[in-house]
């Protein structure tokens, strides 16, 4: 039989999974819904999710990617704000790794992200790419001479909480004015929903019959491409915040590519249009010498799942 890899997502909303050869076949997928049942109950069913994915061969190696900060040497979860239960000093991987008998690694789910798109999807090719994903929060990675960028501690690619206005909101990470409080899914929902009630956004209104608890980056996304003037002008100041971000993010990292992930990115030429003027505005002189391409991701929500597969098998092979 052959042997596989198998990687385990851990979202807020489900736990998603994955198989992959070794040659990067996909062999199965899965998900389920996150219990709030607490820790426990969690990590059993990624256990158990895992399991079902290794049917039809030997594991070889276990990527766990979780929404959180983590130590990545010691395995352990320091930090997890979206899933239920306290999860700090949980080994995750390592009760993984134990129920299936096989090697099993930790990583951030952007980071799990990032290296699937340099593996599989839009960083394919480059040596040196920033990846933004654009959800609840705002998380990042970074591919630099061909790995992945983890810094001293693990955590380098946290471009969320870069500062965009020194008197801008308050973010939940204790700090002011952060790409996070102003241009996440979360951010940009709370925008579409405060703009409807304000009575101006009468398409996106009418997109979600009404309901502004249905209102997301994807809907206001899809308010805009259908003409709907308020949602473009979320879109198009989503857009000018990354710009100033990604022109930050260029002159420190000099990247040839930066991704974007997200619902927002369904906006299409409408954010990326926009993405570019601010970028010629802010940064324009330097990006004549060291020019890049800003793009959407090429790969789904399955990402972070595919990432953390291929992390594990190529830990395993570098064992």
């Amino acid at each position: 039989m052959t042997s596989r890899y198998v990687g385990i997502d851990l979202g807020g909303t489900f736990i998603k999974g994955m198989a992959i050869s070794p040659s990067g076949e996909t062999l199965a997928s899965g998900s389920r819904p996150t219990s709030r049942q607490g820790v426990d109950a969690v990590v059993a069913d990624m256990i158990s999710l895992a399991r079902s994915l290794g049917e039809g061969g030997p594991i070889a190696g276990i990527g766990v990617a979780v929404p959180g900060v983590l130590d990545m040497a010691a395995g352990e979860v320091l930090f997890l704000p979206n899933v239920a239960g306290d999860w700090r000093g949980r080994r995750a991987a390592r009760e993984l790794g134990e129920a299936l008998g096989a090697p099993a690694w930790l990583m951030n789910d952007v980071r799990a992200a990032t290296f699937a798109e340099m593996h599989f999807g839009a960083g394919r090719g480059y040596k040196d790419f920033v990846m933004i994903a654009v959800g609840t929060g705002v998380g990042g990675g970074i591919v630099s001479a061909g790995r992945l960028l983890l810094g001293s501690a693990g955590h380098a690619g946290e471009v969320g909480h870069n500062a965009l206005d020194a008197q801008g909101p308050d973010c939940s990470c204790g700090g002011w004015g952060c790409v996070e409080a102003m241009a996440s899914g979360k951010a940009l929902s709370v925008q579409g929903r405060e703009l409807v009630e304000a009575g101006g956004a009468p398409g996106l209104r009418a997109l979600v019959e009404g309901d502004v608890a249905r209102i997301t980056p994807a809907t206001i996304a899809r308010a805009a491409a259908a003409g709907d003037d308020g949602a473009r002008s979320l879109v198009r100041d989503t857009g000018f915040r990354l710009g100033i971000l990604i022109g930050n993010l260029a002159l420190l990292l000099n990247p040839r590519r930066v991704i974007v992930g997200g619902g927002i990115a369904q906006a299409g030429a409408m954010l990326f249009d926009r993405i570019a003027e601010c970028l010629e505005h802010r940064v324009g002189w330097y990006l004549r010498y060291a020019p890049i391409d800003v793009v959407p991701a090429a790969l789904g929500e399955e990402s972070g799942a595919l990432g953390a597969t291929a992390w594990a098998r190529d830990r395993a092979v570098a064992a």
